[in-house]
């Protein structure tokens, strides 16, 4: 049996305090399925971004990959919308060709996880292009 989550998923962006948000994706029935915390300190115009999380198992393997675009994609939107100029994340190696997709080549080894940083404009240009607005990767264009 293959499950799935109700479409369409959507983001949003629960703000916690006056530095502290939460990136979240709901599915159509309301059940939330991915969160991810960012800070933003906007007098320093930085924001980072911190661990993507699958709070639901319930849908399919291209479904979470979309739920976690999305989960970047509003928090992007959000930060640059607040002034934040350069934004940073790490992950783990095994996430490395999903991060590099949308931030380029700008990571640092960094121990067992690898740092990414860079300007927030660049990296949400970077993201719009190579995605959708219902989390799809786009094909690369050549």
């Amino acid at each position: 049996m293959l499950l799935m989550w109700a479409e369409p998923l959507t983001p949003s962006i629960r703000i916690l305090d006056d530095f502290n948000m939460l990136a979240q994706v709901n599915a159509a029935d309301g059940t939330l399925i991915a969160t991810a915390p960012f800070v933003i300190n906007r007098e320093a115009h930085t924001g980072a971004f911190g661990e993507m999380n699958i709070t639901s198992r319930d849908g399919g393997p291209r479904q979470t990959q979309r739920a976690l675009v999305l989960l970047v994609r509003a928090a992007l939107r959000f930060a640059t919308g607040e002034g934040v100029r350069h934004v940073e994340t790490r992950a783990p190696e095994r996430l490395r060709a999903f991060a590099e997709r949308f931030t380029g080549d700008i990571s640092e080894k960094d121990g067992p996880t690898v740092l990414y940083r860079g300007d927030a404009a660049t990296i949400q240009t970077r993201t719009l292009d190579k995605t959708n607005d219902a989390g799809d990767v786009l094909e690369e264009r050549r």
